[in-house]
């Protein structure tokens, strides 16, 4: 519920105009949790862009941090974030992910 409510505070501030990617490197050993991390990637917002690639368009540093620490997959997660180009429209590109 917590999320819920983190989620919801965080769609009431203004947005920077800034994406947050997380690319995660499932190894051995994290492919049994791999369902519980990206529905944890899920309930904070975020939405699949590629097969390994997630975006969101507010910064998650600590709850990745939580998650990579809970799963012991400290060097398997990249984060990014910054100003993108989205060659359509952003509605739609939205909508898709």
């Amino acid at each position: 519920m917590q999320q819920f409510w983190k989620r919801y505070a965080l769609r009431n501030e203004p947005w920077n105009k800034k994406w947050y990617l997380v690319n995660l490197e499932f190894r051995e050993e994290n492919k049994a949790n791999r369902s519980t991390i990206l529905e944890k990637l899920h309930q904070l917002g975020f939405g699949i862009l590629s097969a390994n690639t997630w975006i969101c368009p507010y910064c998650q540093t600590d709850e990745l941090q939580k998650i990579s620490t809970e799963f012991n997959m400290n060097t398997g997660v990249v984060e990014m974030n910054g100003e993108m180009t989205i060659n359509e429209d952003m509605i739609s590109f939205v909508d898709k992910v």
